[in-house]
Parts: C-alpha cells; sequence; structure tokens
C-alpha cells in the first residue's frame, strides 16, 4: 500500500507521530512525503533511508488568523496570498503522478493542498486531526463549523488520535460516519539521552519535567509556580523546562519573569530545544503536563514509555493515557496545588515511581506500541482505497497537467 504524505514542518508532535508512523512501514517506496519544511525531527527521517526521500516545499496554512481578534483582516490577507498555495499543490500533484500513491494522507489540519490534490486525480484521502478545534484556544480564519464542511467534503476519512479529538469535531458538524480514532503510535526510545550529564547536575539530583513549546497553551506559568511551592526540597530536586520560546513577546516575557521572581530560581532550569526529547524521558524522575490542548499528549506518553510516571490535566485528552493512581495523576486545569502535591509524593517515594512507571511502560507498549496501532493504520489504507469509486477517476492521473 503506497501512501502519499502531505505535512507542515518536521517538528513538534505532529512531525515526531509522522516519524513513528512512517518507520514502522514495510517497503520502500510506500511512504513519500512532501512537507512544507524542515526541521528538528528531519534528521530522524534522513536516517530512514527513504525512497524517495521527503520532498520540501514551502508550505503556507489555510485557514489560521494572521492577526489575533481581526477576522476580518485576516480572512482579506488570506485571499490576497492564495496564489502562494498553488507551488505546493502543483508538488503534490506532480508526485502523485510520479510515484502513483493509493492513498494521500495530509498530516495536519492546516494544509489543504493535499485534500484537493487527491479530489483531482480521484484518489482516497485522509485528513488526520490533532488538534481540540473546538476550543477557544484555536482561532481559525473561517467559522468552526464552515471548517468541518470543509472536512466532510475533502475526505474520505477525517482520522482522529483520540477520543477527545473525535468528540470535540463531531461537536461542531463533523460526520461521524467518516470519523475515525487511531492513537498516535509511542514506541520506546531507541537510544538514551542522560539529561543531567547535559544539564550539567549531580547524578543524584531528582528531576522534574515539563516538554513542549513555551506558548499560553502549554501553561508553563503553572509548571513555574508548581517549582515555586516546591522550594523547600532545595538543590536536590531540578525543575527543567524542555521546549523553545514560542515566540508570542507578552507571554514569553511573562515567563521570563516568572522563573527570575520564583522564590526557587537557582533550581529552575530551562534546557531550550532537546532534539529528540524522548530520549530524555527516562532521566527525568517525574513528568509534569500543565497543557489543557493537549489532543493526544505525546510528552505523556513518552514518559511513560521509558518509565517516568507522569502528571496531566484531566479534560485533556491526557486522560486517555494516564490511569490516574496507576501510571501518573491526573489534576483539574490550572491546580498548581494537587500538582505540587502528586509531586512532592512522587520525590519521595522511590517505590511509588518505580511501580507507576513499570505500570505505565506496560500500558503504552499495549496501547500504542507500533505493533498494536499500524496494522489498524494500515487496514484503514486498504479500505479507503477499495472503497467503491475510490479508483474510479484514476487513469485520470495519466493525464492530469502539473
Amino acid at each position: 500500500m503506497r501512501v502519499l504524505y502531505v505535512h507542515d514542518r518536521l517538528s513538534g508532535g505532529a512531525g515526531e507521530s509522522l516519524y513513528q508512523l512512517v518507520r514502522g512501514r514495510p517497503g520502500r517506496g510506500d511512504s513519500i512525503i512532501v512537507c512544507g519544511a524542515d526541521g528538528f525531527v528531519g534528521d530522524r527521517f534522513r536516517g530512514l533511508n527513504l525512497d524517495p526521500p521527503p520532498m520540501y516545499q514551502r508550505a503556507h496554512s489555510w485557514l489560521t488568523m494572521r492577526w489575533p481578534e481581526t477576522r476580518a483582516l485576516s480572512l482579506l490577507w488570506r485571499l490576497a496570498v492564495a496564489p502562494t498555495h498553488l507551488p505546493l499543490l502543483r508538488r503534490v500533484l506532480r508526485v502523485a503522478r510520479q510515484h502513483k500513491p493509493d492513498v494521500i494522507h495530509t498530516n495536519c489540519i492546516y494544509l489543504a493542498e493535499g485534500a484537493l490534490a487527491a479530489r483531482l486525480l480521484g484518489l482516497p484521502h485522509v485528513w488526520h486531526v490533532r488538534e481540540l478545534v473546538d476550543l477557544d484556544y484555536y482561532r481559525f480564519v473561517l467559522p468552526k463549523r464552515t471548517v468541518m464542511r470543509c472536512l466532510n467534503a475533502l475526505s474520505d476519512v477525517i482520522l482522529c488520535n483520540s477520543r477527545r479529538t473525535r468528540d470535540g469535531l463531531i461537536g461542531l458538524g463533523a460526520e461521524r460516519s467518516r470519523v475515525r480514532v487511531i492513537p498516535n503510535i509511542v514506541d520506546p526510545p531507541t537510544e538514551s539521552l542522560d539529561l543531567r550529564a547535559l544539564l550539567g547536575v549531580p547524578d543524584d539530583v531528582l528531576l522534574v519535567g515539563t516538554v513542549g513549546w513555551i506558548t499560553p497553551n502549554k501553561r508553563v506559568e503553572d509548571f513555574v509556580a508548581l517549582a515555586s511551592a516546591l522550594a523547600d526540597l532545595g538543590p536536590r530536586v531540578r525543575f527543567v523546562i524542555i521546549g523553545g520560546w514560542g515566540g508570542e513577546r507578552e507571554y514569553d516575557a511573562r515567563i521570563a519573569r516568572a522563573i527570575e521572581d520564583s522564590p526557587n530560581r537557582a533550581n529552575i532550569v530551562h534546557a531550550g530545544i532537546v532534539k529528540n526529547a524522548a530520549a530524555s524521558m527516562a532521566s527525568l524522575d517525574v513528568l509534569v503536563c500543565p497543557c489543557f490542548t493537549e489532543s493526544f499528549g505525546r510528552t505523556v506518553a513518552e514518559a511513560l514509555a521509558a518509565g517516568t510516571p507522569a502528571i496531566g490535566v484531566r479534560d485533556s485528552a491526557v486522560a486517555e493515557i494516564i490511569d490516574h493512581g496507576r501510571t501518573g495523576f491526573l489534576v483539574d486545569r490550572g491546580d498548581v496545588a494537587a500538582m505540587a502535591g502528586y509531586t512532592r509524593r512522587l520525590l519521595a517515594e522511590a517505590e511509588t515511581r518505580r511501580r507507576l512507571g513499570a505500570e505505565g511502560a506496560r500500558a503504552v507498549q499495549t496501547r500504542f506500541s507500533s505493533a498494536v496501532l499500524l496494522p489498524q493504520l494500515e487496514a484503514l489504507y486498504r479500505e479507503v482505497a477499495a472503497r467503491p469509486g475510490a479508483g474510479v477517476v484514476k487513469a485520470a492521473r495519466e493525464n492530469v497537467n502539473v
């Protein structure tokens, strides 16, 4: 089964999820990738020696707001730059004509070119949604119900990475019959990164970490508040922020001030971007994910896969990963006191950390490993490729001018 993947940038959770998917697929030439830009996951894609290798073509989002709170101007701007989408569309069409995929799989909601190419070529299309679109945090230039109508019209399957993602889409008008749920693949790390050596801290120091871009939805301020609440633990515990600045100046400045003003400032470490953060998870003693917009929670699953217990927010999709009290703990959004209480307990009880970590590793292997999820994805591809009418226009691929 040959699949053409259309993706935005080879970085972040979506890029990592695509890497895990492609890495496990059999056969040279079964996975063809066209993406908008390289990124810190790109090195590992190159290590797969794909034939053909990933192809890059500058991409532009079709639906995000250009300026906050200015929908009309953002829509006018999107219309004005609409021609900039044509190079990627032409590239996808050329690649499809050359490699003749059975399915086109758009791996993010922000690009429409894969969906348009699939319709022009009469190919089945899978549109992968990895965002909790129903939350107000996601501001789109089009009304969200209009976005759902576009997904319905241009997809054979709308693939969701969690039940929480699915429920949000259906609530906005996604056709239930088109929606499927297959979680992200999370395998145990194939390499190990000694985070203590990277940070230059002693081996007996305990590490509490959070992973992700420093953006408002990640609630990094809650992690800094957690570190402040546990200042009495002193230098034997370090609180590590793994991730780059998100680029929102006011929020970046807010977090920088919060760190500087914290009574535990000396023990808060901003490690910046770690290219393969999953490899460092085994170095952490506790992973804390204060984010409330997790549509899956990859960093949480990676921590559990590495045997590290995690704390997450219960009204996000993380609740589908953490079994409360068995592999970690769930708290209400913004409940720093509860986060601090569970973190203090885990740091004090080495046997509890070991037990929860072992249970977490077993749970991830059972529910999210490539051995479990790849057969489901391959079955989905075969199903959409075999649907009546899926191949009706395939012959036209040979005659499409690109």
